[in-house]
């Protein structure tokens, strides 16, 4: 019989994060972390499920960038794929550019290891952790 490897197969990519996990509970005061764990679980759960497999059914389309029409006019527009779309929402939806952006954040300084993954934060926290 002949040997066939499975495909690496992703859980939810913030609870199989044990070193993450552990960081951010030692360094970020503990109401911070309750408050914002439910939307690392969520972008965890994306990230290592429904988001993966579409990257991996969809890995070859890459969006297209037309910066000159036919006349030779510039008008820069680019192509996006549906997956590239898809993503779009889903950051818009979870506010991961919106959250350095609010007005109303508290912002507290964590040293940061090199080493370790910078997490997404969602729009709805009212907390921005800026990493040195």
């Amino acid at each position: 019989m002949p040997f066939q490897q499975q495909p690496p197969a992703l859980g939810n990519q913030y609870e199989d994060d044990s070193v993450l996990r552990s960081y951010l509970k030692r360094t970020l005061p503990r109401e911070m972390l309750s408050e914002i764990e439910p939307s690392l679980n969520e972008m965890g759960r994306l990230a290592g499920g429904d988001l993966y497999r579409m990257q991996l059914a969809d890995r070859i389309n890459e969006p297209v960038l037309t910066q000159w029409d036919a006349w030779g006019e510039r008008i820069d527009h680019i192509e996006l794929t549906p997956l590239w779309r898809i993503a779009e929402r889903v950051a818009a939806e979870h506010g991961v550019v919106a959250a350095a952006y609010e007005g109303n954040t508290e912002v507290i300084r964590v040293p940061i290891n090199p080493h370790l993954p910078i997490c997404l934060l969602r729009r709805q926290i009212s907390t921005v952790v800026r990493w040195q």
